[in-house]
């Protein structure tokens, strides 16, 4: 900032007080008091560009996951599966880990899963760790002929249809000698035998896998 003369124009430092030429008093120049328009609407351009991206990454992000119509707050949690062995307990997570899937899967805890959802979602993947751990009691190098003689109980058949990396998750869970149903794999199906009982409870998991889609 420099000192200015209102009738001469001429400029002095900023200890001048006077014009030497016409002796009237000097005033602090303006040309350098605020900062010039264009920088003031370069910047607010800016600042209104970033807050529009922050505001649609964060949209995206409760999109693509399925879950920003869902308040988890007050939903019920499943918080362990102590009788599942640890390879299925990782199948169960990496079957329910994908984020279209509005069941909220924690990580894995030495007692099990952390799940959280509504009381059907909970009550309908409680049932399923149960089939799936029903026979864990049993010697491994006795637990198929063991599954082998419930067959006859197997009255029901159903073929679900998902993507693909969906169905091989869930047969890789079925499939084991151990889970009393009988399941077969095509590349976007699966077809499973089992008990009235216990085809309700795969049908309502992979229900919670396809989302309000029905298998």
């Amino acid at each position: 900032m420099n000192m200015i003369c209102t009738t001469c124009h001429r400029s002095y430092p900023l200890q001048a007080r006077f014009c030497v030429t016409c002796g009237r008093p000097l005033m602090p120049s303006k040309s350098t008091s605020r900062p010039a328009p264009e920088l003031r609407s370069v910047a607010v351009l800016l600042a209104i560009v970033v807050t529009i991206a922050a505001t649609l990454a964060v949209l995206g992000a409760a999109r693509s996951a399925g879950q920003s119509q869902r308040d988890y707050s007050n939903l019920p949690t499943l918080s362990a599966t102590p009788f599942l062995s640890p390879s299925k307990t990782d199948s169960v997570y990496d079957l329910l880990a994908p984020k279209d899937i509005r069941v909220v899967v924690g990580r894995r805890q030495e007692s099990g899963l952390v799940l959280t959802g509504t009381s059907d979602e909970i009550d309908a993947l409680t049932a399923f760790a149960e089939l799936l751990g029903r026979h864990a009691d049993v010697a491994p190098e006795t637990v198929k002929d063991h599954v082998g003689k419930l067959h006859g109980q197997w009255n029901t058949t159903r073929t679900y249809k998902m993507p693909k990396s969906k169905a091989r998750a869930l047969y890789r869970i079925l499939a084991a000698d151990d889970v009393p149903v009988l399941v077969s794999r095509g590349e976007r199906h699966l077809t499973v035998k089992a008990t009235a009982a216990d085809q309700q409870t795969v049908s309502r998991v992979v229900r919670i896998m396809q989302g309000d889609r029905r298998p």
